[in-house]
């Protein structure tokens, strides 16, 4: 896994991209900055390679050895999840409309009564969504088993 992610021209940087940096910079090794923020070298290694969140605890560590607000972290921690969360839901919607080519709205308007919305895709999406109550139509794709 990397520190950072790329999709349509923005990049979520998550915290251990900014904590690998400073070790860089201090010159220290990872395993002596760990010691020093009072963490094991693998808990340090696996936060820079973005493998793992940042936690409230080593977020106080990390604002105490470098002078720097417990919310500094938090909320690097939050933006990368944010985003991280926006790239996932642009992906699902793309594929939403990948499916939503296969229906037909018509349908779902004349016998059903959906609202009228020519050339409203996304506006179409949400509506078939709403009526079969599902949060997603890539759900449709998933073959459910029943007991």
């Amino acid at each position: 896994m990397s520190n950072y992610i790329e999709y349509q021209n923005k990049i979520a940087f998550h915290p251990g991209y900014y904590i690998k940096e400073i070790i860089d910079e201090s010159g220290l090794t990872q395993q002596d900055f760990a010691h020093r923020l009072d963490t094991t070298p693998k808990n340090l290694s696996l936060l820079i390679r973005g493998e793992q969140r940042l936690s409230i605890d080593i977020a106080i560590k990390l604002s105490k050895m470098l002078g720097t607000s417990v919310n500094y972290w938090l909320n690097l921690q939050n933006e990368y999840d944010t985003l991280i969360a926006e790239f996932k839901s642009e992906k699902d919607a793309e594929e939403e409309r990948q499916i939503y080519s296969y229906l037909n709205y018509s349908y779902f308007k004349d016998y059903y009564g959906l609202p009228d919305l020519p050339k409203k895709i996304n506006e179409q999406i949400k509506e078939v969504r709403k009526f079969l109550g599902i949060s997603s139509l890539t759900l449709l794709k998933k073959k459910r088993h029943h007991c």
